[in-house]
């Protein structure tokens, strides 16, 4: 990202920002309420608007990026009433890989077991998301 600001109305809420990171850098973004750190993260994954400046994920614009980017936001306004198993949420992230909204293949479901694996949730697997703490639903959006 190079020169980044973002307004809201007239009041700039980020501005002069410049970062630069190697594919597979962890990073912790740390500021007190109101800093900005959300709205950093909204502009890097093009949910709002830049008044000035650019961001590259791979060389692509955001837009552009998306089958690349993964955004867990602070807060969701999901209805968690729906019936959905934390593997069923994480199987819809095959879906744009497969093309169609069809049965799940063998390898979309061991791909899958092996990420909830990897973020410490495949014994909750089979819960309803519905069930799941907060922490556990963000691991599952991961």
């Amino acid at each position: 990202m190079t020169d980044v600001m973002v307004r809201f109305g007239d009041t700039v809420v980020l501005e002069h920002i410049t970062a630069s990171l190697a594919a597979g850098t962890l990073v912790g973004v740390v500021g007190p309420n109101g800093a900005g750190k959300s709205t950093l993260f909204n502009a890097v994954a093009g949910l709002v608007p830049l008044a000035q400046g650019e961001v590259l994920i791979h060389g692509l614009a955001p837009e552009r990026a998306r089958g690349r980017l993964a955004y867990v936001p602070q807060k969701e306004d999901i209805n968690w009433r729906f019936p959905l198993t934390a593997r069923e949420v994480v199987l819809l992230g095959r879906v744009q890989k497969g093309g169609r909204l069809s049965k799940s293949r063998s390898n979309d479901r061991n791909l899958v077991d092996e990420c909830l694996n990897r973020v410490g949730m495949w014994n909750m697997r089979n819960d309803l998301v519905s069930e799941l703490s907060g922490g556990q639903r963000q691991r599952v959006f991961v």
